[in-house]
């Protein structure tokens, strides 16, 4: 293991200058230091109380005057920099605005933390329509924020399954069924980026074309560089069909087809240069097989036998995150209803011992239990497995009182949320009691109309980061209806040692959002499942206004951080005019570690290779880690510039 931390000192310019970085050195009692009149590249070369100015160590305005070895006459020059960290006038400060997967340990300095992961959206599939509604979770009352068409085209879409990768990004899952009756089902998977940062500016003209409300984007003609069918959306990155015909030379493996795309899942593996490629795992019902598609690009990387397998779901793994888990479904009364795990790097396939009925949605808790729900009745609606017990179903509490059930969901504290679909109800399943039938502590409904919907059906729930419920419902009519459906948030009050809603007594704590026809999800739409067991990457960022009324040049930035091996620490910066210019500016990245070493000179120029001039910059700490319970942790961070400017 390599253990290093990065050196960063602080000190203080002489008097009628301001703060800067430190260099080595400093001989304070002969009133100059030996850097004086030496060339440089920016402050770091030079001694306290002196700025670089063309090259050359110089006194800054306001010191010590020695003929040409100060700023020349007829221009003001000091050097500002800021300091980030404990014990400086920036502490690190992480909340919802402006980071995510990042905490503070005990002095104050940087680490990863799952208990901060904010994932904003949920990405509920609009099977009826061919689209994707993106829903913001922070926003009370909740809205949707977009909405995408997905597919290949209007034919190829259904979309029934989405799973939100480590950066928020969406893969959604497009089972075709309504691909015409002579031809195959035309499966394929689609990327959406979340944030506008993310997407592609196709068409150059320096704004990104999304949709930001319940209107999608149309489909494309063939025109703009967007194949005919799919969507212009610039946030919809790239759509990925499995057709021998749609093979690639990049591609890793080969495509051999893809009937009823139903599961999926991001995976949270990182490439060699640290970046987290949110690759995606793709399981074709009909075919019995699974496809892993780059998340960058769509290219296959690999294709796997899932036979006798038929996947209805995917879910990573809790003790080894690169672990896939699937629900085996079998809608035609064939032999196979089974949960397995596959491993991808051997290949190795693992089965849990017979599941009592034919299984419809399932979740794993923190501690590897299996749970799972049922379509029909008998034996009952929700089981749980554990290897010590096998399947355990739950009692039912009076007669009748069990139907069809689709998506469930597991909390941080371990409490299962079952959609209870045809009753269109969620109930809260305490698994400290788990089986008596007393374990159900709520039935929730799904809407606070006075009257009810009762010929709606509901498909899955979700858990978001502030451990509220989610669940998702059709409109009237259910898959074959024309009406609306919707998405129900319950605010869930954790206070008293077990969650509560009790909407009856607190409506508030019930709030409805309209998206599309036929949302059908039950699916990992929110990212809670991936990000609660595998925080791998989290980032944290900081504005500054620099040199108003002045030039500015960037010259170095300095860190100290602990960057044990497995772990990397990347340092971004992105510059602008104004703070819409700064906003819409590519990321320049300052420094990494490993390989680079405190302190490092700015690159100058253009995005991405330089940072451009600006009077705003915005920082970004971005932490990351290969395995499980490490984390490297930054201490301080300082950014040094030059503010020249003309005396007239």
């Amino acid at each position: 293991m390599r253990l290093r931390r990065a050196t960063w000192l602080l000190a203080v310019l002489a008097a009628g200058s301001v703060a800067a970085l430190a260099a080595r050195g400093c001989d304070c009692g002969s009133g100059r230091g030996p850097t004086l009149g030496g060339p440089c590249s920016g402050g770091f070369d030079c001694d306290p109380g002196q700025v670089c100015f063309d090259g050359t160590c110089v006194w800054a305005d306001g010191g010590a005057s020695d003929g040409r070895l100060e700023v020349p006459e007829g221009y003001e020059s000091f050097l500002p920099g800021v300091h980030l960290g404990p014990g400086t006038e920036n502490p690190f400060a992480p909340d919802r605005g402006n980071s995510d997967g990042v905490g503070l340990d005990d002095r104050g300095d940087l680490i990863l933390s799952s208990d901060l992961i904010r994932m904003q959206y949920l990405w509920v599939a609009n099977s009826g329509e061919g689209t994707v509604s993106k829903i913001d979770t922070f926003t009370n009352p909740p809205r949707e924020v977009g909405r995408f068409y997905t597919g290949l085209d209007p034919n190829s879409a259904d979309p029934s399954r989405t799973s939100v990768d480590l950066a928020g990004d969406v893969f959604v899952a497009n089972r075709a069924h309504n691909y015409p009756g002579d031809a195959d089902d035309v499966s394929s998977v689609t990327k959406i980026a979340a944030l506008e940062e993310r997407c592609v500016d196709r068409n150059g003209n320096g704004t990104i074309e999304t949709s930001r409300d319940s209107t999608p984007l149309p489909r494309s003609d063939g025109s703009g560089g967007v194949p005919a069918g799919q969507s212009t959306d610039e946030c919809v990155l790239w759509t990925r069909g499995f057709d021998p015909g749609t093979a690639r030379d990049e591609d890793e493996s080969e495509a051999l087809g893809c009937r009823g795309a139903r599961a999926v899942t991001a995976t949270p593996e990182s490439g060699v240069d640290f970046e987290l490629n949110g690759h995606a795992w793709v399981g074709c019902y009909d075919d019995r097989r699974a496809y892993k598609v780059d998340g960058r690009n769509g290219n296959l990387l690999a294709t796997l036998d899932l036979s006798p397998c038929t996947p209805y779901g995917f879910l990573t793994g809790v003790e080894d995150i690169l672990t896939i888990w699937v629900l085996c479904r079998d809608m035609d009364g064939g032999p196979d209803r089974s949960v397995r795990s596959f491993d991808p790097r051997t290949g190795r396939m693992t089965t849990l011992p017979d599941v009592p009925g034919n299984p419809y949605g399932f979740a794993l808790n923190a501690d590897g239990d299996v749970w799972v729900t049922f379509m029909g009745p008998n034996p009952s609606a929700v089981q749980r497995y554990r290897a010590a017990d096998g399947w355990v179903p739950l009692e039912e509490p009076s007669p009748d009182f069990f139907g069809s059930m689709r998506g469930i969901a597991i909390d941080e504290d371990g409490y299962a949320w079952a959609v209870a679909t045809e009753k269109a109800e969620v109930w809260l399943i305490d698994p400290a009691r788990f089986p008596a039938a007393d374990s159900i502590l709520e039935v929730l409904p799904t809407t606070n109309d006075p009257g009810g919907r009762p010929t709606a059906t509901c498909s899955g729930t979700a858990i978001d980061f502030d451990g509220n419920v989610w669940a998702v419902c059709m409109g009237e009519g259910g898959a074959d209806g024309s009406s609306p459906g919707w998405v129900t948030k319950y605010t869930v009050d954790r206070t008293g040692g077990r969650p509560v809603v009790e909407p009856g007594a607190h409506p508030e704590r019930l709030q409805m959002v309209q998206v599309g026809l036929n949302p059908y999800t039950y699916s990992d739409m929110l990212g809670y499942h991936l990000r609660r067991f595998t925080t791998r990457e989290g980032w944290y960022r900081q504005r500054f206004e620099a040199c108003p009324g002045y030039s500015v040049r960037w010259n170095r930035i300095a860190w100290e951080a602990y960057v044990p091996e497995g772990t990397r620490v990347v340092i971004r910066g992105r510059t602008g005019d104004t703070l819409d210019e700064l906003h819409a500016a590519a990321w320049v990245t300052l420094a990494q570690e490993p390989p680079d070493e405190s302190p490092k000179d700015i690159p100058a120029g253009t995005p991405p290779d330089g940072l451009d001039e600006g009077h705003h910059i915005e920082l970004e700490i971005r932490l990351y880690t290969d395995r499980d319970g490490l984390s490297p942790s930054v201490h301080a961070v300082s950014f040094d510039w030059t503010c020249t400017t003309p005396i007239y």
